[in-house]
């Protein structure tokens, strides 16, 4: 077989292994069920709910129940529920705690000295541009000049 083929059956296969994934997630990701807070309360507290993970945030509730199903809430951030705690520590609800998301210190470098190397990378431009000076080597300031007067004083 010609190598050509092989190459482009290998990117077809790549390319289709790689789209059931992205497609594969984006549905896990959808399949979960938007409740209120206080239908979260009251699962919790009749034992319902087999686990949650509250996001980095503190805000995002993610939970599986006792029959297999997930659900999303939003926690309201000012209020401290002591029963809601209490209950998921005596009905051994699986409590998960995720960390914030740091962006990594190269990320912050980059876009802190973004505007900064953005104005040198601008000085430097127009810098070499203007090496020409006011000889005849078409400079920022040779705009005003004869050509004919310049060819015949040498300048």
């Amino acid at each position: 077989m010609n190598s050509n083929f092989l190459r482009n059956i290998m990117v077809w296969v790549i390319l289709g292994s790689l789209l059931m994934y992205v497609f594969n997630n984006i549905e896990s990701a959808s399949v979960r069920e938007q409740i209120s807070y206080s239908q979260f309360r009251q699962e919790v507290l009749s034992d319902r709910v087999a686990k949650v993970v509250y996001k980095g945030d503190q805000m995002t509730i993610i939970g599986d129940r006792l029959d297999g199903s997930k659900f999303e809430t939003n926690y309201p951030i000012f209020k401290r529920d002591d029963s809601l705690d209490k209950a998921i520590q005596e009905n051994g609800i699986i409590a998960v705690y995720e960390k914030i998301e740091q962006p990594s210190i190269w990320a912050q470098l980059l876009v802190g000295a973004f505007p900064i190397l953005l104005l040198l990378g601008i000085f430097f431009f127009f810098m070499r541009q203007m090496q020409g000076g006011m000889s005849g080597k078409g400079g920022p300031m040779s705009f005003g000049k004869s050509k004919i007067i310049q060819s015949k004083y040498g300048r």
